[in-house]
């Protein structure tokens, strides 16, 4: 049996089990394809497939693409100290610089700890969204669509579902006494793609393919470039890459990532004998609440 026919039964005994109503995989190597599989269906009532270019709701998988998002801005000079500046321009003026209604709200809550002392999953993603906006003086998603999605050929990837492209968004799914049921629900604010948001969420809010987000892996597995074109810088990349937490800090994370540190919004292995699945030493990636997941595995 080849490894295709190996991953492909696996698959269709979680569909067949209701694990899941349908789900792909798809494996890169040194920017080759290795392989790609899927089984069971994007939509049961319709009896519509998985196919490659399904569009898939991110929720946390968001937060890697937030998190590079940030790395520009402060790999190009203008992240806080922009930030700060224009603040202090609007204050001499008497005026104010106006944020996201949203980020204003979540800022009227006090802090947990204090920062660097522990570590909590949080909704900093969604801060960091907000400053985006302010330091590039565009939306958040303008900015994602022209620093990273057309460069890297994203062509499915944004904050909604064009009506065009609706007909490929996976339906969502959970499981019951009675079986896999449709869920129509929102989360974290998000869960409605049939129009634009105004809460673009920078830690929830994205939708994509699993081909147009292999690019963003790829892209940083090579150190910043995507077909011959710079996103970041390598010295970027190695920031984001690498394990920021106090061993006494890891201690705050979930039982599931033991032998994880955290990056810049994302799991780095930093103990692979401690994990049970596939890691190595430098690993990193994130998943998504609804069941997206990536690795990327350098060297």
């Amino acid at each position: 049996m080849t490894l295709h026919e190996q991953v492909t039964d696996i698959l269709a005994s979680a569909v067949e089990a209701q694990e899941c109503a349908g789900i792909s995989v798809l494996v890169r190597r040194c920017g080759e394809e290795m392989l790609y599989t899927q089984a069971g269906m994007s939509d049961i009532a319709s009896g519509r497939l998985i196919h490659r270019d399904s569009i898939f709701r991110l929720y946390s998988q968001s937060k890697p693409i937030t998190a590079a998002a940030v790395m520009l801005l402060a790999e190009r000079g203008q992240y806080a100290a922009k930030v700060f500046d224009e603040a202090t321009q609007e204050i001499l003026a008497g005026g104010g610089v106006p944020t996201v209604e949203f980020c204003n709200r979540l800022g009227q809550q006090p802090l947990s700890f204090q920062p660097g002392t522990h570590w909590r999953y949080s909704t900093c993603a969604d801060i960091l969204g907000a400053v985006v906006e302010v330091v590039s003086g565009m939306r958040f998603g303008e900015f994602l669509r022209k620093e990273f999605f057309e460069p890297l050929d994203m062509v499915d990837t944004g904050f909604y579902v064009p009506e065009s492209k609706r007909n490929r968004l996976v339906t969502a799914y959970k499981r019951t006494e009675n079986g896999l049921v449709p869920w129509t629900s929102t989360h974290l604010a998000v869960g409605v793609y049939d129009r634009e948001p105004a809460f673009e969420s920078g830690g929830a809010g994205l939708v994509s393919t699993l081909e147009d987000y292999s690019h963003f892996a790829d892209m940083l597995l090579a150190g910043g470039t995507y077909e011959g074109r710079r996103i970041l810088s390598p010295a970027t990349v190695a920031c984001m890459t690498q394990p920021q937490l106090k061993d006494a800090v890891r201690r705050d994370m979930w039982d599931s990532l033991d032998g994880y540190s955290y990056g810049h919004l994302m799991r780095i292995c930093a103990e692979p004998g401690r994990i049970a699945g596939l890691a190595c030493a430098g690993e990193y990636g994130w998943d998504g609440w609804l069941g997206t997941y990536f690795a990327n595995f350098p060297g």
